[in-house]
């Protein structure tokens, strides 16, 4: 790999260190070796090496270690000498490629396949089915093909010794030399951008990568990777840009045009069967989305809304509030209020209703922001959720939470106590069993506590979609013959002035719509 020797012996020696690359015992003492690493990024700035036919293959050509032609020709341009450029890339997804994580499922068969391999079930043969003059042994029954390999996994390929390697090829240059090696068009073969959209994937698993990969300029290979190739190579592309903007200012990262063409790519990813690849589209768009009206819009040209609602449905906790927190973004575009307003069905507001009584905190935030905004701007919304039977009772239960927050332990334990007991009886009134009271009793008991900064937010929350139903006249007196008066008066006193502030508004239209229907 030294610089004098020919530009033939280095590149052989690319692909040697290529192929040793895959074995965990060269691992760490290839991406360790900073000499070696500049030698091998060095490669890719080659303009001009002439390529012996040492090995002549039937056809005449050469045949590289990892696979690809080498045809022996004078290499006019680096970046047509495939095996070279695959022979880099290849080395550092070796180097940087994280164990994959597994399902249950698939570690629970794993289990079951170790056990095969290590033990030999033992059946013996009676007498009378052998074979005359057979031995009398014991048979070993068949097995998979993937019971008898070698199933212990490598110390090298463990996390933390993976992220120290990311760490160090990315200190060398490794987004640098990527990003030269794909910056024409013509060199972008399906084989090797999926490759190098893998690399890029897995140096940005680490968040402490991220920062200096955009500043080696990560996005310029990302953007156009996540557009075309294989379905593989574009998800990995997709999904390691998703990670940049979940760390970095999209503003910083995707300057100009750059953020808008992040859209498509974020949104192919929630179409994915792979939850993480949901989870982390969703956080990335919540972020572009967050104060830019034009990413929003570019978001509901990409139909991104309706797969966004559809993963409110996951069943994975992380996912759902994720959806939430995207949607509670995007109801602030003006196309996004429409829809809820000119919806025939009160569908749309009874899920963020559902969403904003869940156990996380996180969720019932965004799901009850977007109620604040929604309602702030439809009338139909304010009626759809005071016509919801469990509408005004889940926005009392989150003053109430609230309110419970800032009470000390043992007071928080007290009113806990009575909440439940209050839920029991409602369940009870409603015809509810036994045992399904006693559920109920329960799931007040086991909700996690609220800190006061917590309560504090979804008490402003809560506040603001009251307020903007008292608007309504008509449901300012339905309000008040619900017996909400009191709680929103006492509001009026709380500690926090934007709460105290709505509070105000929200008890002097209940107070006008009664004196106006008495």
């Amino acid at each position: 790999m030294d610089t004098q020797q020919p530009a033939d012996v280095r590149l052989w020696a690319a692909e040697g260190v290529a192929y040793l690359s895959i074995f965990g015992d060269y691992k760490d003492r290839i991406a360790l070796d900073g000499k070696l690493l500049d030698a091998i990024f060095s490669l890719i700035k080659v303009r001009a090496a002439w390529i012996g036919p040492d090995r002549p293959t039937p056809q005449g050509g050469l045949t590289s270690v990892v696979g690809s032609p080498l045809a022996g020709r004078a290499c006019c341009d680096q970046t047509e000498d495939s095996a070279l450029q695959y022979g880099v890339v290849q080395t550092l997804a070796n180097l940087t490629t994280y164990r994959r994580r597994l399902s249950e499922e698939q570690q629970q068969l794993k289990k079951l396949q170790e056990l095969a391999g290590e033990k030999k079930v033992k059946v013996r043969v009676p007498a009378a089915a052998r074979t005359p003059g057979a031995r009398a042994s014991v048979l070993t029954p068949w097995r998979p093909r993937a019971c008898r390999c070698r199933t212990q996994e490598h110390p090298a390929d463990d996390d933390d010794r993976v992220a120290k390697r990311a760490t160090e090829v990315l200190k060398r240059g490794a987004v640098t030399a990527l990003v030269a090696l794909v910056k024409e068009k013509a060199n972008r073969r399906q084989n090797l951008a999926e490759a190098i959209a893998q690399v890029m994937l897995n140096l940005a698993t680490d968040p402490h990568n991220r920062g200096l990969m955009v500043q080696q300029g990560a996005a310029k290979v990302l953007l156009p990777l996540a557009n075309e190739g294989t379905k593989a190579g574009m998800d990995a592309a997709a999904q390691a840009l998703a990670k940049l903007a979940i760390t970095i200012d999209p503003a910083l990262a995707f300057k100009g045009e750059k953020s808008a063409e992040l859209v498509r790519p974020l949104v192919r990813l929630l179409q994915s069967e792979d939850g993480l690849q949901n989870f982390e589209a969703l956080l990335a768009l919540t972020n572009l989305t967050s104060n830019s009206e034009e990413l929003q819009e570019r978001l509901l040209h990409e139909h991104g809304l309706t797969h966004i609602e559809s993963l409110m449905f996951s069943e994975n906790d992380m996912i759902k509030r994720a959806a939430t927190e995207a949607l509670c973004n995007m109801t602030m575009h003006p196309d996004v209020q429409a829809k809820y307003d000119a919806a025939t069905t009160p569908d749309r507001v009874r899920i963020l209703l559902a969403m904003a009584d869940v156990d996380d905190f996180a969720t019932r935030r965004a799901a009850s922001g977007a109620l604040a905004i929604l309602t702030s701007s439809s009338e139909k919304v304010c009626r759809d959720i005071y016509g919801e039977k469990f509408g005004l009772p889940i926005l009392v239960t989150l003053l109430n939470d609230a309110a419970q927050a800032a009470l000390p332990p043992e007071e928080k334990a007290k009113a806990k106590a009575r909440a439940a007991e209050e839920a029991r009886k409602a369940a009870a009134a409603e015809g509810a069993t036994t045992e399904a009271a006693d559920e109920a009793a329960q799931a007040v008991l086991d909700k996690p506590d609220l800190t006061p900064d917590e309560g504090r937010q979804l008490q402003h929350r809560a506040i603001s979609v009251l307020r903007n139903l008292a608007n309504v006249p008509e449901l300012a007196r339905g309000m008040v013959q619900a017996g909400l008066l009191p709680a929103v008066e006492m509001l009026q006193f709380a500690e926090f002035s934007p709460v105290a502030e709505l509070a105000k508004e929200a008890y002097a239209a209940m107070q006008a719509a009664a004196k106006e229907g008495s």
